[in-house]
């Protein structure tokens, strides 16, 4: 079976709406499966598994892009509809702030590391100046340790990090649409 480029390209194109924002669309064949069991007072969340699959179906975005997200379901009338967004921008604002304390501390993290790893290695000249070459050579390892975590994290992880703010920002702010089907199937 011989497949072009073009076929290969229109395959993995994400789904775009009438206004040409990324389309997620959802079929929900058991209800109850969208909200947490668990969530804070007065503040319903979707549950993990329903977060899971949105998150697989989402492709990399700019930020500037807009998101939509389209619930299939024959059972959700209009109290439920209000219910289940506000649960997934609660979830993924959630998110996003978690994410971003993650951001900042790591930020902070890797400006300490730079730092110690620069005192270290001025430690590790001092003792190359004072004939230590062993131990000198020691602490010039353990400087370059520090410095390279710093590198990882700033570099490698907030990258990373980012994304997935984006992503969680993308989520919160999607437009979100209902639609009714005649009679959902079970798939076996």
């Amino acid at each position: 079976m011989k497949m072009t480029l073009k076929k290969l390209k229109q395959d993995f194109s994400p789904l775009l709406d009438e206004e040409g924002n990324r389309l997620i669309p959802v079929s929900i064949r058991e209800e109850d499966s969208i909200l947490s069991p668990f969530s804070p007072k007065g503040r319903p969340t979707i549950s993990g598994e329903f977060a899971e699959f949105l998150d697989s179906q989402y492709t990399d975005m700019k930020s500037k892009e807009k998101l939509h997200i389209d619930i299939e379901c024959d059972t959700i009338d209009d109290k439920e509809e209000i219910l289940y967004e506000g649960a997934i921008r609660s979830y993924y604002k959630a998110e996003e702030k978690r994410k971003t304390k993650e951001l900042v501390r790591n930020n902070v993290i890797a400006l300490i590391m730079l730092l110690t790893g620069i005192v270290v290695l001025t430690v590790s000249v001092v003792f190359f100046i004072l004939s230590h070459e062993i131990i000198g050579e020691i602490i010039d390892i353990v400087a370059w340790v520090f410095v390279w975590e710093s590198v990882d994290l700033f570099f490698m992880r907030r990258p990373q990090l980012l994304s997935e703010i984006i992503r969680c920002r993308h989520f919160a702010e999607s437009k979100i649409t209902y639609s009714v089907t005649e009679k959902q199937q079970d798939v076996a």
